[in-house]
């Protein structure tokens, strides 16, 4: 194959290349431009979840839960929720007790709220202490969570207008925080299956400035002391003889800083039947075969010839000529005046002997009044005192005892007696008194 054969291919493969360089490219399309994404909508922010409500746990108990027994009551409130873990501060509480479950206090001895806040627990007559107790507050001071122990002390405070007793609460704390706070509880009669109901207003605690008031976390108060032996001298609650199917029921509602509310109930078991001491066996002390034989009969006392001859004729004279009446008589009285346990009443008597009539009668404890009793007939004067049970109601209080007269004036100048019948009422929206006394008096 010559060279001119071969080259040949190769040049028309050249030129059509060249060919092809030499044509214009086609215009280029343009490429349209590109669509906008349209702009991201935001997530709506989440919604915090509230923190937990407040709630209070009441546990009641008893030491010794017998019947019938004088015992010591332990209140336990445990306050839970809030934001943080830190309860709402509690405002308002109510405690409903058991119907027949009572507290007996010896004395009525009472310490006003000014005293305890300027002395403190020292300030009060011992007698007017009802118990004590501890508790324990919160509070946020930035993110550091702050925790006070306080020491808590009850008192019987004044009486209100219609005698219904008071409680005055002392609570002291000293680190962190040196604070010393009173607040008054007040005792109200309610329906069954409860008897009565302790209300208490707790105040604001404050903290620092800028911080938030501190929280109740829990509160223990026990009253009253267990045992007979402290019988008269201190405060006991009185267990009732007999206890309603399911145990002794208690209930308790409260009201928070931020108007929430919540309630709660508890119940302590009936007492199961208690065990019976062991009867000791009776020991039989060893006689001596002779001991019968030894015993000898013991001569009667004479009496003297002249024993029955000892009282005079004239004393049976003087005793025919005493008059005896048989006492009967109604009084409707009117408070003129009142001092602590006090009551000061004047009204009118009918019956056996008539006239104005003056009562002075003193609550001297839960469960017990005296009274000094004048009566003015036509001619004289009668005096008398008298002790008599006592009995709170939702509408009246009622007394019953007896009354001894000890003495008289003109027509009566020689009056007494003992073991009269004593009784009535005491109206608690007025205090007015109605009484009955009734017996014998030698005159």
């Amino acid at each position: 194959m010559n060279r001119t054969a071969i080259l040949a291919p190769i040049a028309v493969c050249a030129s059509l290349t060249s060919l092809a360089l030499a044509v214009p490219a086609p215009p280029a399309v343009a490429t349209p431009p590109a669509v906008a994404a349209p702009p991201a909508v935001a997530a709506p922010p989440a919604v915090a979840a509230p923190p937990p409500a407040t709630t209070g746990t009441l546990t009641p108990s008893l030491a010794p839960n017998r019947l019938g027994a004088r015992a010591a009551l332990t209140l336990r409130i445990d306050y839970a929720g809030g934001a943080g873990g830190v309860p709402v501060p509690v405002r308002q509480a109510s405690i409903s007790f058991p119907a027949g479950l009572n507290i007996d206090i010896p004395s009525l001895r009472s310490c006003d709220i000014a005293r305890l806040r300027a002395r403190g627990a020292r300030g009060c007559p011992w007698r007017s202490r009802l118990g004590g107790g501890h508790a324990r507050v919160e509070s946020l001071a930035g993110a550091l969570l702050i925790t006070e122990s306080i020491r808590l002390w009850a008192f019987l405070g004044p009486p209100r207008a219609d005698l219904q007793p008071t409680v005055e609460i002392l609570a002291e704390g000293y680190t962190p925080l040196e604070k010393r706070m009173v607040f008054t509880a007040t005792v109200d009669t309610i329906g069954a299956p409860y008897g009565e109901a302790l209300a208490m207003n707790f105040p604001a605690m404050p903290t620092t400035p800028l911080a938030p008031d501190a929280s109740l976390l829990d509160f223990s108060l026990t009253v009253g002391a267990a045992g007979h032996h402290h019988a008269g001298t201190q405060s006991a609650v009185l267990v009732p003889a007999s206890c309603p199917a399911g145990g002794f029921p208690f209930a308790a509602s409260f009201t928070y800083a931020d108007g929430s509310t919540s309630a709660t109930g508890a119940t302590i078991p009936c007492p199961g039947p208690q065990p019976q001491p062991a009867a000791q066996p009776r020991l039989r002390s060893a006689t001596h075969p002779r001991s019968r034989s030894t015993t000898h009969p013991r001569p009667r006392p004479t009496a003297h010839p002249r024993s029955r001859s000892t009282v005079k004729p004239q004393s049976r004279s003087v005793a025919r000529a005493a008059r005896t009446i048989l006492l009967n008589e109604y009084g409707q009285l009117r408070l003129t005046s009142k001092h602590g346990f006090t009551l000061n009443e004047r009204g009118s008597a009918t019956g056996t002997i008539r006239g104005t009539i003056y009562v002075h009668l003193t609550i001297v404890s839960t469960s017990r009044v005296s009274a000094e009793v004048n009566i003015y007939p036509n001619g004289g004067s009668v005096t008398g005192y008298a002790t008599a049970g006592y009995r709170r109601g939702s509408q009246s209080a009622s007394f019953s005892g007896s009354m001894s007269i000890v003495r008289g004036t003109g027509s009566y100048a020689h009056a007494h007696g003992s073991n009269l019948s004593f009784s009535g009422t005491i109206q608690r929206s007025n205090n007015a008194i109605a009484v009955h006394i009734s017996g014998r008096v030698d005159a």
